[in-house]
């Protein structure tokens, strides 16, 4: 099974993420989660062992208009994939936290969690 990225867009296009979706983005991302670049865009994903597969499908069904998918980890059996379609809402959190390359903690975002993205973190 390939996990080649694919470019395509949420439909509709997300310009902007809910509260509730900023914080499972934020936590994520200070988690396991990562965001991943493409031209004009940016898609999340994150990993987990099969074991918590149920915490990931909780996560697809909170970030559901960014059409998540939960795919089995090529390389590891025992583990599945999150990964949401391109956004252009994910850009500015994708520059935010990889500024050169490189995650780093943008302690701007950090300050907007509230207890969700604390958990989701804290769950990650």
């Amino acid at each position: 099974m390939s996990h080649k990225p694919s470019n395509r867009l949420a439909s509709p296009i997300i310009w902007e993420l809910s509260p509730i979706e900023e914080q499972v983005i934020l936590g994520g991302l200070l988690g396991d989660g990562r965001l991943q670049s493409t031209t004009n865009f940016a898609y999340y994903r994150e990993g987990k062992k099969n074991d918590h597969l149920l915490y990931l499908e909780w996560k697809a069904n909170l970030l559901s208009r960014l059409h998540p998918r939960i795919v089995s980890n090529g390389r590891d059996r025992d583990a599945s994939l999150l990964r949401t379609l391109c956004s252009p809402a994910l850009v500015r959190y994708q520059k935010a936290f990889y500024p050169e390359h490189k995650k780093v903690l943008p302690m701007e975002l950090v300050w907007r969690l509230n207890p969700l993205g604390l958990a989701v973190w804290y769950m990650d």
